[in-house]
């Protein structure tokens, strides 16, 4: 019975990324004050990564990870979820001595015993990050379930966790009837958990497609990520289903307009290049006469410099080099004629950016071929040293049969103008009013839900919008207002937000309810008034210089602390970067270059920026123009109030990182607009 008991003891593993246990062992002050320097200074170079190359910013990274990991362990101070989680299990009956951490099993000797207890079943439940307990862990002999408290933003690392329990060798499998082992996925409602869901979905389904090596697939995009921040946002709103949308539709949009774009393109590119190669085929015939007619002109007189010479007489090649040379030194650049040949022009032209000579036959640049390479300016000495020579030169060219070249270039010529005639008419008959039609119907939709979400003003929209809808609709504008209400009121009556993303062999998962009601979210409009907050500027006459010491030190009191936007959840912290970056002349500049603000208005507001940030609007998130790093976006926010008896305006920039150790949002700067210029 004992044996049987112990053969059935299962195991679980339990992912959780966003925390770490408590330290058993309490750190030394002169220890933690020498790790939080060295974390501090890892933390202002990784604020500048442009000064810094990949590699150097992974190690900086790794290194700054295990430093913060380390100390908040010895923090006793802050909530650790390991600990907490740990305390609720104790409370339902599991043993202390059968639930760990695999933090404590840091050395090979004790990763091997940990091993053994799981796969004994002494240990019935393991706690642990994704790096840690992902790859090389072997602990599938008795695993019964895993829990995925977070999720991951990438299919690997999502792949990894479930890669513990998808293998062989697992004696619950062998041992117990239609055992099956379970998958737990927990989401938190109206947080980014479901926008996490939807892209682990996009990035696996194109992996998917890449897999499958299907030559039939002309395109693959990845749009998980595409405008991130904003979907982000959405996840947390009360129109989440309607934004999700919007983001849905903008890239399909995307992907019908570029179809179209594309279409026109090649048309235009086709029928440029038709034209440029009719241009070289006239050029071609022209050239072709000119041969004619300078072989079948007799003599071998050369004119150059006023003297004339033989250019068969192989007595005068030093000449001809000397008096050439004598010309080109002379030659000032452009297009010159330097001497002729059986009464043909020899013309000169020098290329600018080059500094380069080439000589041509003709009666003109049109119908002339090219008699020699370029020249550098410098090798003319290499003619007159008579280690090379101009007679030689034009002797290779006319000697190549440059008539067969023409022949030949002309028939290559044809060639390409057919295939690319081909082209042409391919694209220009294609049928698009599918495309049209959907691109119309897209844009017509989105349309509509920015009007129900409140991102149209239905009092002065634009043309093109009023257009879209009155065709969809064949109604005037201002009906169509309470008709698309009505129809997207009717949608979310029943309809929930797809954020479903199914790991493998799991037919139950803690999350399902909570996937359910996740999309019905109440659709009350929280587009209210902002807060009205009214400010006094003290020491008005002071300077920006003189004011900077006492606005850094109450910007220090807030420091690298959680400061949440009311409206939308983001939550962001000031940097010692920041701090710089908000009291800097160049910030105060910007705040009073319209005249209407002072130095000690801008000092002023900043003191308040943790208020004013809490309760202002997201206006747009812009790409990182001055780095160009994809990872970073700049959110920028705007908020209203009343400054020294005056309304005005302040607009709020967040830096915001999506990838590494210190991914989030940080406040970036601050700059004082007035209301009668937004």
């Amino acid at each position: 019975m004992l044996f049987f008991k112990k053969m059935h003891k299962g195991t679980q593993l339990v992912f959780l990324d966003i925390s770490t246990p408590k330290s058993k062992k309490k750190m030394k002050a002169e220890t933690k004050a020498k790790k939080e320097k060295e974390l501090a200074e890892l933390q202002a170079k990784l604020d500048e990564p442009e000064n810094y190359s990949n590699e150097q910013l992974e190690k900086m990274t790794n290194k700054a990870e295990k430093l913060s990991e380390e100390l908040e362990s010895h923090d006793l101070t802050k909530f650790s979820a390991y600990e907490d989680l740990k305390e609720l299990l104790i409370q339902k009956g599991i043993k202390e001595d059968e639930i760990a951490f695999i933090h404590d099993y840091n050395t090979e000797k004790k990763a091997l015993e940990l091993n053994r207890k799981i796969n004994d079943g002494e240990i019935r439940v393991l706690l642990g990050s994704t790096k840690k307990m992902g790859a090389g862990s072997n602990f599938q002999e008795r695993l019964a379930a895993i829990h995925n408290l977070d999720l991951d933003w990438t299919p690997a690392n999502m792949e990894q966790r479930l890669g513990r329990i998808e293998r062989q060798g697992n004696l619950l499998f062998e041992n117990i009837p239609n055992f099956e082992a379970r998958v737990f996925n927990y989401l938190t409602k109206e947080m980014s958990d479901s926008l996490i869901l939807q892209v682990l979905s996009r990035k696996q389904k194109m992996i998917k497609q890449l897999q499958k090596r299907d030559i039939s697939l002309r395109q693959l995009v990845d749009t998980s990520e595409d405008n991130l921040f904003g979907q982000l946002q959405a996840a947390s709103s009360p129109y989440a289903k309607q934004l999700m949308e919007i983001f849905s539709l903008q890239n399909e949009v995307s992907t019908l307009e570029n179809a179209l774009k594309t279409n026109q393109s090649v048309i235009t590119s086709r029928t440029n290049y038709i034209n440029k190669t009719h241009k070289e085929l006239e050029k071609i015939e022209r050239q072709k006469e000119f041969l004619n007619r300078f072989e079948n002109t007799k003599g071998s007189v050369l004119e150059v410099g006023g003297k004339s010479f033989d250019f068969d007489d192989k007595e005068m090649i030093k000449a001809i080099n000397d008096a050439l040379y004598k010309e080109l030194t002379g030659f000032n650049g452009g297009v010159q004629e330097i001497a002729t040949l059986k009464g043909f022009k020899i013309i000169a032209k020098e290329y600018p950016y080059s500094s380069e000579i080439q000589l041509f036959l003709g009666d003109t640049l049109e119908n002339a071929i090219a008699i020699t390479q370029n020249i550098k300016r410098n090798e003319f000495s290499a003619f007159r040293e008579n280690k090379t020579n101009f007679v030689q030169r034009f002797n290779n060219v006319l000697k190549t049969k440059p008539k067969e070249q023409l022949e030949n270039a002309a028939t290559k010529a044809k060639d390409e103008l057919a295939k690319a005639q081909k082209v042409l008419d391919e694209y220009k008959n294609k049928d698009l009013s599918d495309e049209k039609r959907q691109l119309n119907d897209k844009l017509a939709r989105l349309d509509e839900i920015n009007l129900y979400v409140g991102r149209v003003d239905k009092n002065s929209p634009n043309d093109a919008t009023i257009a879209r809808l009155e065709a969809r609709y064949g109604k005037e504008y201002q009906e169509i207002v309470d008709i698309v209400r009505e129809k997207i009121d009717k949608e979310n009556a029943d309809e929930v937000l797809d954020i479903s993303f199914a790991p493998k062999r799991s037919d139950e998962s803690a999350s399902k309810t909570n996937l359910q009601n996740f999309g019905k979210m109440s659709q009350k409009n929280k587009d209210s008034d902002l807060p009205k907050f009214e400010f006094t500027t003290l020491n008005k006459d002071k300077t920006a210089f003189e004011l900077r010491p006492e606005t850094l030190k109450a910007l220090e009191k807030i420091s690298n602390k959680p400061i949440t936007n009311k409206n939308d959840g983001r939550v962001a912290y000031i940097s010692r970067k920041g701090r710089e970056k908000m009291t800097s002349d160049e910030a105060v500049l910007k705040s009073t270059k319209n005249k209407d603000f002072t130095a000690a208005q801008h000092m002023e507001i900043v003191k308040h920026i943790q208020k004013l940030y809490e309760n202002a609007h997201l206006r747009n998130i812009d790409d990182d123009t001055k780095h160009g790093y994809k990872e970073i976006k700049m959110p920028r926010y705007k908020i209203d109030f009343i400054l020294d008896g005056q309304p005005a305006q302040a607009k709020i920039t967040l830096k915001e990182t999506l990838k590494g150790l210190y991914k989030g949002n940080k406040i970036y700067t601050i700059e004082l607009e007035s209301v009668s210029k937004i």
